[in-house]
């Protein structure tokens, strides 16, 4: 695993977890991942921010948690259905979203490939594929209110172990998400009662009008 970059970035301190900790929990409870026992995990965070790395000597994945004031005041409904919509997370999101991240695209050098999104776990996950000039980059991306948790997986020696990043990046979450997915399956299931309740009146309302109508022309073949 790479020295940290993000101390010189932000000005703050460094912490590091216990190689062991499975799932591994962020000291400022934003965010939980599940790695191999092997890897080592470094943290770093502000008030606001936290990164956090993990892997061993050829393999790496790097965590920004960042706050996201655009979903802050939605439901987590909201935010499940924001994931899902593929056409926001296009090239242009990607290279915005990795702009900055100097530890893992030098001189701003991201370069888009492909994505995908991944809904084999209880959350939707958004994925691309990266370029760097140093190396591909496997990135995913989990969307909470209030912030978004992104995922950097890379390799510096040997070939890319793709499933151990696939898991790693499919196990983000938040200390927080037991309750998080009650609210969201109660947000979805008044918002399908709703929409249900809507199509049910305008259906009701259509066959009135319907009705009317062939009211009017029995009136007129009966006059």
């Amino acid at each position: 695993m790479r020295e940290l970059a993000f101390a010189a970035m932000i000005g703050v301190g460094l912490a590091i977890a216990a190689a062991e900790a499975r799932p591994w929990t962020d000291p400022a409870g934003r965010i939980t991942i599940d790695v191999p026992s092997s890897w080592v995990v470094s943290s770093e965070r502000t008030e606001d921010f936290s990164h956090v790395i993990a892997g061993n000597a050829n393999n790496e994945c790097q965590f920004i948690i960042t706050p996201n004031p655009g979903s802050a005041g939605g439901t987590v409904d909201t935010s499940r259905r924001t994931a899902l919509n593929d056409a926001q997370f296009n090239d242009a999101a990607w290279v915005q979203m990795s702009r900055g991240l100097v530890s893992i695209f030098p001189n701003n050098s991201v370069v888009f490939i492909s994505r995908t999104r991944d809904d084999s776990g209880p959350w939707p996950v958004q994925r691309a594929e990266l370029q760097s000039t140093e190396r591909q980059v496997h990135a995913g991306l989990q969307v909470r209110p209030g912030f978004d948790i992104l995922g950097f997986c890379m390799t510096y020696g040997g070939a890319d172990p793709i499933t151990v990043y696939d898991n790693v990046l499919r196990t983000m979450g938040h200390p927080n998400d037991a309750t998080f997915l009650a609210e969201g399956q109660r947000q979805a299931a008044e918002r399908e009662a709703r929409a249900a309740a809507a199509q049910a009146a305008a259906d009701a309302a259509a066959a009135a009008a319907a009705e009317r109508v062939a009211a009017g022309e029995r009136r007129r073949r009966n006059n």
